[in-house]
């Protein structure tokens, strides 16, 4: 079998990048795999025995999707491509389901965000209301869809998408590594003058809502003044965080750190890991951190109710609720045997995620059942 994939993940193209490893990893599932990169503006390619990488010389979504399309009708005949694959389901879904209609091809449509059951993505931009039915109806008419959680699966079965089409596929962590790696650094060492911290790392934009979690610090710090809360990340949001801590006078409670190349270290380290998105597709970083052995606070998103069930192996709280926020930050800093009971409970859950191969199956199912 020989796939098209469309992607927006510009690190595709930088052979050192994990996205690299990972499409390097799916290349060697199937007879060749060429990536089309719309987001680089930058003109690469790469020839790694069958895998084969072209980045768009043109920015611009406009720009970039009509180089694609016109590249992909050389690349399609010369390669005897089977099946094109979108990272997306929006305006990457649409150029895929039109090459595959000119080709009479199949095509699979890829759904890493909680985008159609959730009505916060579509608050976030006008441009997201624009594309939802388009979204939508690309997904419909895929031949395979792949989703990363039973949520997003769940809810497009509701939309009247065929079950048997779509196929659940976690990203994969390799949690066993985590637990078993040890730490490089102690952070309470780092930071002495916590007796509790909180996490929070990722990407530092709207979506993640880490402006909900500072304001609840503020009445943390009034019962607890050596806990200490460290926001590890880089984002559009970064700026606006600092300013709101130096107003808040909350310089020595809460430390905003630069994105790390070693995010276990964080989590074996701290008392707790907090998410508080508006909507999340999966969670990453929620599987990395119970891996550590660090309890978790999240909202109810991506894998909550399916990995992270509540009061068992974690806490979920409404989303945007400070309120419950602040309740759960409160047990989880005083209580410890609820810290020790969540984290021995954790082990079961992760334990049925797919391992790496079983995980490489499921491409290779889901690519087959988009075939035509």
């Amino acid at each position: 079998m020989k796939v098209l994939m469309l992607s927006i993940d510009a690190t595709i193209s930088d052979r050192n990048s994990q996205s690299y490893k990972r499409i390097k990893q799916q290349a060697g599932l199937v007879d060749g795999l060429v990536v089309f990169v719309l987001k680089k503006g930058k003109e690469y390619r790469i020839y790694d025995g069958n895998l084969s990488v072209w980045s768009s010389p043109l920015p611009g979504r406009v720009f970039s999707t009509i180089w694609a399309y016109n590249k992909a009708r050389d690349i399609v005949k010369e390669k005897g491509i089977e099946v094109i694959t979108a990272q997306d389901p929006f305006f990457v879904g649409t150029l895929a389901r039109k090459l595959a209609k000119k080709f009479n091809i199949g095509y699979e449509i890829q759904v890493h965000g909680d985008f159609f059951s959730n009505p916060y993505w579509r608050k976030e931009s006008l441009l997201n209301k624009l594309v939802f039915n388009m979204g939508l109806k690309n997904v419909k008419k895929a031949n395979s869809v792949r989703v990363v959680s039973g949520r997003v699966k769940n809810d497009l079965i509701e939309r009247g998408i065929n079950e048997n089409k779509i196929i659940k596929v976690p990203i994969f962590v390799d949690w066993r590594k985590i637990k078993n790696s040890e730490a490089s650094f102690v952070l309470k060492e780092k930071y002495p003058q916590f007796k509790f911290i909180a996490l929070s790392l990722g990407r530092l934009e709207d979506v993640k809502h880490i402006d909900l979690l500072v304001r609840v610090w503020k009445d943390v710090v009034v019962k607890n003044p050596e806990a200490g809360l460290i926001i590890v990340g880089e984002g559009r949001q970064k700026n606006e965080l600092e300013q709101w801590v130096k107003q808040q006078g909350l310089e020595k409670n809460i430390i905003i750190e630069p994105l790390t190349k070693d995010p276990v270290s964080y989590f074996k380290g701290a008392d707790c890991f907090v998410l508080t998105s508006w909507y999340e597709g999966w969670g990453r970083t929620i599987i990395e951190s119970l891996a550590a052995n660090c309890p978790v606070i999240m909202t109810d998103v991506g894998c909550a109710g399916e990995v992270v069930k509540h009061d068992e192996n974690g806490l979920v709280i409404p989303v945007n609720d400070k309120s419950a926020l602040g309740r759960a930050l409160d047990l989880i800093a005083h209580d410890n045997d609820l810290r020790q009971r969540l984290i021995s409970n954790t082990e079961k859950y992760l334990i049925e995620l797919p391992d790496l191969d079983e995980t490489m199956r499921l491409y290779v199912i889901s690519w087959e059942k988009a075939k035509k």
